[in-house]
């Protein structure tokens, strides 16, 4: 099990707030505050470690609550939905 524990969220995407997790089969997300925007790195498609392939694009919005995602992934980063309003987010990868 990989996690990243009550990390507060930047205005961007950062080190910090990506979650390593290679060959993670489920995502458990809990959001506290404000809403956050999350991305997949996805293995395949011309993906290595230094320079994944993020999905979507845009980020997935995800409020204020508990959230399970299956999913298989190799990395997950999360950052704030409006710039300014972070938000805590913890993340618990399963593989």
């Amino acid at each position: 099990m990989y996690a990243l524990n009550n990390a507060e969220t930047a205005d961007d995407y950062t080190v910090a707030n990506t979650l390593q997790c290679p060959n993670t089969i489920e995502i458990i997300i809990t959001v506290e505050g404000e809403p956050v925007l999350l991305q997949y790195a996805f293995s395949g498609g011309g993906y290595t470690s230094l320079a994944p392939t993020w999905s979507p694009p845009n980020g997935i919005f995800l409020p204020a609550g508990f959230h399970v995602r299956g999913r298989n992934i190799e990395q997950v980063r999360v950052k704030s939905f409006v710039k300014g309003k972070p938000g805590r987010v913890s993340i618990e990868a399963v593989s």
